[in-house]
């Protein structure tokens, strides 16, 4: 009969350690899993970080080059309206001299 206490006692005993050692295999696998979700987490964002850089930079890519040619417009028309003051300057002014004598 003592026998069988003692082998009940074993039995139990290692039971326990098989459940403590399950336990801690639990709570790595779950520090691990974490820690992967978290690294993943991570590696998201830096992602769209990175995405959203992207999308800004060639956002203000566009709009330099939109600028430039607005620019470029913009100074075209500046050297003809120049150039038609001075093709026209000395006309408009005896004209403006004119409708001031005349009144």
């Amino acid at each position: 009969m003592e026998d069988v206490i003692k082998k009940i006692i074993k039995i139990e005993e290692k039971a326990q350690e098989i459940m403590r050692s399950t336990h801690h295999e639990n709570e790595v696998k779950r520090q691990v899993a974490e820690d992967q979700m978290k690294q993943l987490e991570e590696m998201i964002i830096g992602d769209a970080h990175q995405k959203i850089k992207e999308i800004r930079e060639k956002e203000l890519s566009e709009n330099s080059a939109l600028q430039q040619e607005q620019l470029e417009v913009c100074n075209k028309r500046l050297k003809k309206m120049e150039a038609k003051v001075l093709q026209n300057e000395e006309k408009w002014i005896d004209d403006l001299y004119k409708l001031i004598l005349e009144r």
